[in-house]
């Protein structure tokens, strides 16, 4: 990657950010939903590569994302396990030019959605923790009509052991990505 030097004639451009987050509870259940914007007018020209090597040049272009994200979570009456769902949306989108000066945007959207299942058993020193997740990943130009898509699932499962009235903690974690 070489960076190309800097363009003095840049001024300083406003940047927007905005946020805003909920939580409601009904009984044993919890609601929290956030959401965030953003948008800024300096970001880099990024050339494409020439020669093996990607240019970086200073620029005034534009760069936005959104994010949502919530969570619903509840703790069962009769067996102590807490679940946590998760759903989130992200999404990314950045100016670009070609080096013929005309304009074009690529975008980045994500999909996420978990599950957080964690034991609180009382009687017993041994607790579970188990969180599956999944990703999928789109990636569009306006340079093609066609999509590119990376699906991931992941999933941590963990164990943890008390001993001698919590003086003593034995945790053991696992992590799988696919």
């Amino acid at each position: 990657m070489v960076r190309l030097p800097a363009n003095n004639s840049l001024i300083p451009q406003p940047e927007y950010n905005f946020m805003a987050d909920a939580y409601r509870a009904f009984g044993n259940t919890r609601l929290s939903a956030a959401f965030l914007y953003g948008k800024i007018q300096n970001g880099d020209r990024f050339l494409l590569p020439q020669n093996n090597l990607l240019y970086i040049s200073q620029n005034q272009l534009g760069s936005e994302y959104l994010l949502f994200s919530s969570s619903i979570e509840t703790a069962l009456k009769k067996f102590p396990l807490d679940l946590v769902l998760e759903p989130e949306y992200m999404v990314n989108k950045t100016e670009n030019k070609l080096p013929t000066g005309k304009d074009y945007s690529t975008q980045t959207k994500r999909y996420l959605l978990g599950l957080k299942a964690t034991t609180d058993f009382e009687e017993t020193p041994i607790n579970f923790f188990f969180y599956p997740k999944y990703s999928a990943f789109i990636f569009e130009n306006d340079l093609s009509e066609t999509q590119n898509r990376q699906d991931m699932a992941s999933l941590d499962v963990s164990l943890r052991v008390q001993f001698f009235k919590n003086k003593l903690l034995f945790f053991e974690s696992r992590k799988y990505l696919e």
